[in-house]
This record gives structure tokens, sequence and C-alpha cells, in this order.
């Protein structure tokens, strides 16, 4: 079997980019991310408006399908403690909030008070 250069050299960015994508879905996988996110405020609402309604929206609804929909959620409070301490496959994890933050970040999920 004789492979053409012409075809290899034309797929060649192609594959590159699969190698690429591959490599970084194992690593959120395996490792997560990690988020840089802080805050010094006790206000629930501004803490979920800054760290988490660029993902699940202001209104909870999730934007697209791989990001819950908060509003809508069956998760416990301690599963939306969880999801947010150590993160999920494409959700951050939040370590640098505080227990009382996560804790009322958790309460204001579950009682769906999105503003």
């Amino acid at each position: 079997m004789q492979i053409n250069l012409t075809t290899l050299k034309r797929w060649t960015p192609f594959i590159g980019l699969i190698v690429i994508v591959i490599i970084i879905l194992i690593r959120m996988v395996l490792h997560g991310s990690v988020s840089n996110y802080e805050s010094a405020s006790t206000d629930v609402a501004l803490i979920y408006k800054e760290a988490c309604s660029g993902c699940h929206g202001l209104q909870g609804k999730g934007v697209h399908f791989y990001i819950p929909d908060l509003a809508n959620t069956t998760l416990t409070a301690e599963e939306v403690h969880t999801q947010v301490m150590k993160g999920g496959l494409f959700m951050p994890s939040f370590g640098k909030l505080t227990q009382i933050q996560i804790e009322e970040l958790s309460t204001y999920v579950m009682n769906k008070k999105f503003k």
C-alpha cells in the first residue's frame, strides 16, 4: 500500500486538531478545572451572578445542553455543594469559596431564588 504524500499533507492539520481535542478532553475528565473566582461578599445572589450565571444563566436555565438547568434541577443540596467544591466534567471547582459561601450558594440554588 502506497500513501499519497499530498493526501497525507491535506489531512495533517485535521488529525492534529483531533489529537489536541482528545488531550484536552482527557485532561478535563481526569483533572477537571479550577476556578480562580474568589469573593469577599456575603451576598449569595452576587456570588451566583459572578461565578455561576455565565454558564447557568441569570435564571438558572442553563445555556447549552451540557450545562444543567438549575431552575428545574433534581439535585439535592448536598450534590450541589459537592459539584461546587469538586467541579464536574465541564464545570470548574470553586474551592476558593468559603464553606459558608458554598452552603449559602447551594441553598440559593435549591430554593431557586434566581434574580
